[in-house]
């Protein structure tokens, strides 16, 4: 819907653009005009879709996680925003997603700022929340909406804001809320894996809730070549790793096991 809102309004801003600068005639210099027109369209219509997160963002100060109204308006400006980065995303395993209204961890290879975007969009149908960098909370315009959907900020230098974190998250899934978390803690920027921190895993071993799996690929190559060029990239759900399937493991033993279940598919993508 917002995709849809969004194209109709730039359709007319670049419509009225054009012809205030040189009508419908044909003249040696309508192409031109036509381009200035598209170019102003677009600028006119982000800043109304700025201006809009900016107003919602401050008519809306008290972060809620359920209020599924905030996550579906997220989740349209997320779509949104990975069209217009002209990002083609493949998913695969939808049907290991649990069902709307159970908690459980999504536990991802992080590659760029956009995993959060692009899975955050396809579990649009989840109140997810993420275990997020605290820099993001303070970002003009992002960070209103990062606060109102009621995400977890980590300081990733402090281990003591490490630990709140997982706590906070760990009272999040035991009221049933979705969260999100990258163990490596940082992005890869490829398709290499970094080393998990084993604590992470505390998140779901602390609330007896499923992890699940998820394969990141080629998201690194978001902007390469835009706007000509459209990058596929690749998400897939791995079956969920069960509290019965970890209940003797090590968060070391169960990060080691997570690990492997999503190089399975990096190595299937082809490395």
């Amino acid at each position: 819907m917002v995709s849809l809102i969004f194209l109709l309004v730039f359709a007319g801003f670049s419509t009225l653009f054009s012809y205030l600068l040189g009508g419908f005639a044909l003249a040696p210099l309508s192409v031109l005009i036509w381009v200035i027109g598209l170019f102003l369209g677009f600028v006119a219509s982000f800043s109304i879709l700025l201006s809009f997160m900016i107003v919602y963002g401050r008519l809306h100060k008290e972060a809620d996680s359920f209020n599924m109204r905030h996550h579906r308006i997220a989740v349209g400006i997320m779509r949104l925003v990975l069209r217009l980065v002209r990002l083609k995303i493949r998913v695969t395993g939808r049907e290991h997603i649990p069902a709307p209204g159970e908690a459980f961890v999504v536990v991802g290879n992080h590659q760029s700022n956009y995993d959060i975007l692009a899975s955050k969009a396809q579990l649009g149908k989840h109140p997810l929340i993420f275990i997020a960098k605290q820099e993001i909370f303070t970002w003009p315009i992002v960070g209103n909406f990062t606060r109102l959907l009621g995400n977890i900020p980590i300081d990733r230098t402090s281990p003591r804001s490490s630990a709140e974190a997982i706590v906070q998250g760990i009272r999040a899934l035991k009221k049933g809320q979705p969260v999100v978390i990258f163990p490596e803690g940082t992005r890869s920027k490829s398709n290499e894996m970094g080393e998990f921190k084993a604590g992470s895993f505390k998140l779901a071993m602390k609330s007896k809730t499923p992890i699940l799996p998820m394969t990141i690929y080629n998201m690194h190559k978001a902007w390469r070549g835009w706007p000509f060029l459209r990058q596929n990239v690749y998400i897939h759900f791995h079956p969920p790793i069960w509290p019965k399937d970890y209940t003797n493991l090590t968060s070391q033993a169960l990060s080691n096991k997570t690990k492997r279940v999503i190089q399975s598919k990096i190595d299937e993508f082809g490395g």
